[in-house]
């Protein structure tokens, strides 16, 4: 970031790297954020422009229209709308930060539409009646704590891999991630029908392994911590139990249940900020992504379970 020469732009990336780390992101990610700001700046700093209270509303939409005809420095191309949304986002996020340092009234990139770039992914959801089935066929108290963990807590599957002993805290109903993505760290509340599924399972099963690594709170049956493939390869025996073509015809994995999850906190009235924070979502566009899908109104959540 030598290219600033203005000592305020500098300081101001200091203090918003210093805002992400607080916030839990892992070094990599800081880096590349500050960089992309530090752009941002540049830009300014090119416009004559030398602190960040004279920025308007005007100069961003100049920046983003930059972005979008800005070519790679790799490979000369125009940057992918992807990358695209990822600049104007951190602008976003370190307007945000001054937000919530009470430093500036109204964010002025709020008021600009960016567009997200449509997510190609098949999100294959399973609606209510299905994960009740799923539920139905499982045939131990480790299958139900999988379960309850995959679609309940609506974790990652590599969450799942590194949840250990200590993250669950079974007497405050609550579960913690230390490090999801971006090495993110997030609390949610458990329902009690989790919370009873994560206690059978650890008092009369996991207390009675012969186990390798003490910390691992779901593990395989040779005592180590299980991994992502068993993890799948265990739904797909709950699957093919039910004998529902229906189910079958869906390509699920274990991010499926997660997926599933979404939707139905959203159908059952929960807010979409609060959806984010369930899941760890860093940008509400991804959470949105989940309000598409039409399914029937959930008439019970997941304590019914």
């Amino acid at each position: 970031m030598n290219w600033l020469k203005v000592k305020y732009y500098q300081e101001q990336i200091e203090k918003y790297k210093n805002h992400l780390n607080t916030l839990g992101y892992n070094a990599h990610g800081v880096r590349i954020k500050c960089n992309q700001l530090a752009e941002f700046f540049e830009q300014q700093q090119i416009r004559g422009i030398e602190q960040v209270e004279e920025i308007t509303e005007e100069n961003i939409r100049t920046y983003y229209n930059y972005i979008c005809n800005r070519p790679n420095k790799r490979n000369g191309s125009i940057l992918n709308p992807k990358t695209i949304h990822e600049y104007m986002s951190v602008v976003e996020s370190y307007f945000n930060m001054r937000l919530q340092y009470g430093e500036i009234e109204i964010n002025p990139v709020s008021t600009i539409k960016i567009p997200y770039p449509k997510h190609k992914t098949d999100r294959a959801i399973l609606s209510q009646s299905e994960i009740i089935e799923l539920y139905t066929h499982t045939e131990s108290l480790l299958e139900r704590a999988i379960l309850s963990l995959a679609y309940g807590c609506g974790l990652r599957v590599s969450e799942m891999v590194q949840c250990n002993m200590d993250d669950i805290k079974i007497k405050e109903g609550v579960l913690i991630v230390p490090r999801g993505k971006n090495n993110k760290r997030r609390v949610m509340p458990l329902s009690p029908g989790v919370i009873k599924d994560l206690d059978d399972y650890l008092n009369e099963v996991r207390i009675y392994e012969n186990t390798k690594e003490s910390q691992s709170f779901i593990l395989n049956q040779r005592g180590r911590r299980m991994q992502k493939d068993t993890y799948n390869r265990i739904l797909k025996m709950i699957i093919h139990r039910t004998a529902n073509e229906r189910i079958k015809n869906k390509t699920i994995s274990i991010h499926n249940l997660r997926h599933s999850i979404a939707s139905h906190l959203l159908e059952g009235g929960m807010p979409l900020q609060q959806v984010r924070q369930f899941l760890g979502h860093d940008q509400m566009e991804t959470t949105e992504i989940y309000t598409h899908i039409q399914q029937r109104q959930i008439k019970k959540m997941i304590d019914d379970i």
